[in-house]
């Protein structure tokens, strides 16, 4: 004898299929085997979906790192380059001397 049921996900969109095959000692699958493998069932598509929800949130880390590490190497200086624009920078924002008038 088997016993199948669906295994749904979260927007009850089916996503697997679980099986009983030859309950022991042949006797056929009852009620009560039925609403335990029920439960089975719901916990299996929770399990998977909890499963789907860390990889998409390892793979969106995974992203953030790269992105992180771009931005990093983007936004960091040489000391020397740091100079350089620094008396650029001095260079050209000195002001003329002011005469003094009278």
């Amino acid at each position: 004898s088997a016993l199948c049921l669906p295994i749904y996900n979260r927007e009850r969109k089916i996503i697997g299929v679980a099986q009983l095959l030859n309950k022991h000692g042949n006797e056929p699958f009852d009620e009560n085997d039925e609403g335990m493998f029920e439960a089975f069932a719901i916990f299996c598509g929770l399990g998977i979906h909890h499963t789907q929800m860390y990889e998409n949130v390892c793979r969106l880390m995974s992203k953030q790192k790269v992105a992180l590490e771009v931005l990093s190497y983007h936004a960091t200086a040489r000391e020397e380059d740091v100079g350089k624009l620094l008396s650029t920078i001095s260079q050209t924002t000195q002001l003329p001397e002011a005469t003094r008038i009278g």
